[in-house]
């Protein structure tokens, strides 16, 4: 092969390894929220279910297990796994309790909006964040559960408006 080809390869093959690296296919909110706007009740999505099995998971397979209210006041009630990258080898996670305190915020990650939920287990908090994307007209948190050039999420659903 000479230079030339070798060169119209490179130039050929570079554009194709770049997109396919970059995340989320765009999938980040395009507009700026205010927090009045996320206030209400969230479910998992049945997408979320199969990208819990692909990161591992093996039970809370139902996207009505999976649950997020957000509260006027900052107070939330999240039923979910407290990290869904990580199913143990047997397939289960850890299970955020009932009742555990729980305090949201809208921020940023410096490029995007994102919730920031805090939940107080056994004395420990734990922090998830989810990104903000809208589908058919009903807001949606998604968090990856796994690589991001995966394309699996976690992701609730809102089903009510708050």
């Amino acid at each position: 092969m000479s230079c030339r080809t070798g060169s119209a390869v490179l130039i050929l093959c570079v554009p194709v390894v770049a997109a396919s690296c970059q995340r989320s296919e765009g999938r980040f909110l395009e507009r700026q929220l205010v927090r009045d706007e996320l206030v209400g009740h969230f479910i998992g999505t049945p997408f979320a279910m199969e990208s819990l099995k692909y990161a591992g998971f093996k039970e809370h397979l139902d996207p009505a297990e999976h649950q997020l209210e957000l509260g006027t006041d900052g107070t939330c009630r999240a039923q979910t796994f407290i990290d869904p990258t990580s199913a143990a080898p047997n397939g289960t996670g850890r299970w955020i309790p009932p009742n555990a305190p729980c305090r949201w915020a809208l921020d940023s990650d410096g490029r995007h909006q994102q919730v920031t939920v805090t939940i107080n287990v056994a004395g420990d908090d734990a922090t998830l964040r989810f990104y903000l994307d809208e589908e058919a007209g009903h807001l949606v948190l998604w968090q990856y559960t796994a690589d991001p050039d995966s394309w699996k999420y976690m992701e609730f659903r809102r089903v009510e408006n708050g």
